[in-house]
C-alpha cells in the first residue's frame, strides 16, 4: 500500500490503543492547563513590573526582570509540555508491551525519567530561542534559515521523547540518537508526521467552519463558544496519537517486534528499515 495509506492505517491502530485507554487524554489536558497557569502568572509579573499606566500601552516596554520571567516561563512550559510528553509516551509503551496503563502508571514512568525529560527541554527551548533570535537579526534570510532549520530539528527528532523514556540519554546524545533513527527510518518517519498532521487539519476544519458560520450569523463569542472546545478536542487527540505512532515506530525499528494492537497495520512494510 502507499504510503499515506499506510500511515492511515497506523493512524486507526493508534486510535485502536488510545480507544483502550481514553484516560490518558487528561495528559495533554494537564499539559495545556499547566502551560495556561504559567502564562498567566508570568504576564501578571510582568504587568506588575513593566506597565505605566500614564504611558499607556504604546510604550511598554520590558525591563530586565521582566525578560528574565518570560525566560522562565518559556523555559517552564518547553519542560512541562515534554513532562507530559513523556507520560503520554509512557502510557503507550505500557499497553504496547502488554500493559494495561493508568494516569498515575503513566505519570510516575515520566517521573523516573525526570532529569533526562527536563534536559531535553531546556534543550529544544534553547534550540527555538536561538532560532528565533537568528530571525530577528538576519530579517528575511534569517526568517528562511530559521523556520528550515527548525523544521528539521522538528522532523529528525520526532523520536525524542520515546528515546528519552526508554534510553535515558541526555540531550545531545538523544539528538545523535534520533539522528540515526531517523536515516533508517526517514520515509516512514516522514509519511507518518504528514499524515497526522492532515488528519488533524481535515478534523479541525469542521469545528472552525461551523464556529464561524455561528460567529457570523449569531455572535463572534458564540462561534468561539463552539469552535474552542472542538479545536482543544482535536488537538488533545490528536496529541495523543502522535505519541502512540512514535512509541510504535521506536518499538519496532529498535526490537524489530510489532507492539500488540499494531499487528494489522502492516507494520514490516510501514517500517521498513531504509
Amino acid at each position: 500500500m502507499g504510503r499515506f495509506r499506510r500511515s492511515i492505517e497506523l493512524a486507526r491502530a493508534s486510535w485502536s490503543i488510545l480507544r483502550a485507554d481514553r484516560e490518558l487524554l487528561v495528559l495533554p489536558v494537564f499539559s495545556f492547563l499547566a502551560a495556561a497557569m504559567v502564562i498567566l502568572v508570568a504576564g501578571g509579573l510582568v504587568f506588575l513590573f513593566d506597565y505605566d499606566s500614564a504611558a499607556g500601552a504604546e510604550e511598554f516596554n520590558l525591563g530586565p526582570a521582566s525578560v528574565a520571567v518570560l525566560v522562565v516561563a518559556g523555559v517552564t512550559i518547553s519542560v512541562t509540555a515534554t513532562y507530559f510528553q513523556a507520560a503520554m509516551v509512557g502510557g503507550a509503551r505500557e499497553r504496547l508491551t502488554g500493559g494495561d496503563p493508568t494516569v498515575r502508571s503513566a505519570l510516575q514512568a515520566a517521573s523516573a525519567r525526570l532529569a533526562v525529560v527536563a534536559a531535553w527541554g531546556i534543550f529544544s527551548w534553547t534550540i527555538g530561542a536561538v532560532l528565533r533570535a537568528v530571525e530577528e537579526r538576519f530579517g528575511a534570510v534569517g526568517a528562511i534559515v530559521a523556520n528550515f532549520a527548525g523544521m528539521a530539528f522538528r522532523v529528525v527528532t520526532f523520536l525524542a521523547v520515546p528515546v528519552l523514556m526508554i534510553e535515558g540519554l541526555g540531550p545531545v546524545d538523544t539528538l545523535k540518537r534520533c539522528g540515526a533513527l531517523f536515516r533508517s527510518t526517514w520515509g516512514e518517519n516522514l509519511a507518518g508526521q504528514f499524515g497526522l498532521g492532515l488528519l488533524s487539519f481535515l478534523a479541525l476544519v469542521p469545528g472552525i467552519i461551523f464556529g464561524s458560520v455561528i460567529g457570523a450569523l449569531i455572535h463572534p463569542v458564540a462561534g468561539a463558544i463552539v469552535a474552542i472546545p472542538w479545536v482543544a478536542l482535536v488537538l488533545v487527540a490528536t496529541t495523543s496519537l502522535t505519541a502512540i505512532y512514535q512509541t510504535a515506530l521506536y518499538q519496532y525499528v529498535t526490537t524489530g517486534s510489532v507492539p500488540s494492537g499494531f499487528e494489522g497495520a502492516d507494520l514490516p512494510t510501514a517500517f521498513r528499515a531504509r
